[in-house]
């Protein structure tokens, strides 16, 4: 996955999402890290993630080094400082996009969440809808109590009624879409997660084969030396040479490892 991509894939998603190397170089992020931050995307885009928390340089390397070396998703925390100095305390999922080879580091995709914010404000949102229900209901039977006794005071409680269920409406609108943010982001824990699984198969095959390569090299280094020291080896040898067409399979086998690297 290339940062264009990233951005692209994390732009519909609500929550902070960081890509880096295993180095720990930011190469991209999306939006709610940059509101959460206090930066712009192109200025974070400069650092390295080192720069933004306060663990010591040497904890989040171990972390980024499991994240690319795991089969499954790496649970952590980071702290960060955004630019107003308020401390973030994040719990941070990571998961391998693009594993190490010879030629670049791994690609990281870190999810980002700020403890207790959330949960919190659910809670307090879901408390107010509760009691503004509660309220409307309580002034509801004050307004049929008194409708016979003063009718100012009815309007006035209508009105106020009218006002409330507004905000009720107002409320209830946020809650849809607090519950719809929470929705997505459970989505980009599943496509972080479906990702990883798409690249175990693509780790096991790149982590083989460098090795496979090196054999194939040495065997064929010792198919020529029998060939120098023996050139007019026995007719049946001669013979199983030219079924199986030895100058083809070599010539061939070559460029077969060479294809398959350059899929990387």
């Amino acid at each position: 996955m290339t940062p264009e991509q990233f951005i692209e894939f994390a732009r519909v998603l609500p929550e902070p999402l960081l890509l880096v190397n295993s180095d720990g170089q930011i190469l991209a992020t999306n939006q709610p890290v940059a509101d959460m931050l206090g930066l712009r995307r192109q200025e974070l885009q400069e650092k390295m993630i080192f720069d933004l928390a306060t663990e010591p340089h040497s904890k989040i390397s171990v972390y980024l080094k499991a994240c690319s070396r795991s089969r499954s998703m790496v649970l952590g925390s980071l702290t960060l400082q955004n630019s107003h100095g308020k401390t973030l305390v994040c719990r941070c999922q990571g998961a391998v996009i693009k594993p190490w080879s010879n030629e670049s580091l791994a690609l990281i995709l870190l999810r980002l969440e700020e403890r207790k914010s959330a949960s919190i404000n659910f809670i307090l949102l879901t408390n107010k809808v509760d009691e503004l229900a509660k309220e409307i209901y309580r002034r509801k039977q004050a307004e049929e109590a008194l409708f016979k006794a003063n009718q100012e005071l009815e309007i006035r409680v209508e009105e106020r009624t009218t006002a409330l269920r507004e905000i009720l409406k107002q409320l209830q609108i946020t809650q849809t879409h607090l519950i719809q943010s929470e929705k997505m982001s459970s989505l980009g824990q599943m496509v972080a997660g479906v990702a990883h699984e798409i690249n175990n198969p693509i780790n096991f095959i790149y982590g083989n084969l460098f090795h496979a390569e090196n054999y194939i090299e040495n065997l064929l280094k010792l198919l020529d030396k029998y060939q120098e020291y023996y050139p007019n080896a026995p007719q049946e040898i001669q013979n199983i040479r030219e079924v199986i067409d030895v100058d083809f399979i070599v010539e061939d086998i070559i460029k077969i490892i060479h294809s398959i690297w350059s899929l990387d």
